[in-house]
């Protein structure tokens, strides 16, 4: 009776790593998506901000040349 425990106990143990594992894993790949995303966003703003800059000098230069 003492073997099949163990052999249970081990088998449970076993499961219990390979979750962590996979939880660890997907907490890790949540991680990267997120800071991805925020990179992303991070950086659309700011080459927007310049474009409208660009744009606003654009009509601007072209307002003096009239």
């Amino acid at each position: 009776a003492r073997l099949t425990f163990l052999r249970s106990t081990k088998l449970i143990w076993f499961k219990f790593k390979f979750l962590l594992e996979t939880l660890k894993f997907s907490l890790w790949v949540t991680t990267i998506c997120l800071s991805l995303v925020n990179w992303i966003s991070i950086q659309i703003p700011s080459k927007s901000k310049t474009w409208a800059a660009w744009n606003a000098n654009l009509v601007f230069s072209g307002a003096i040349e009239l």
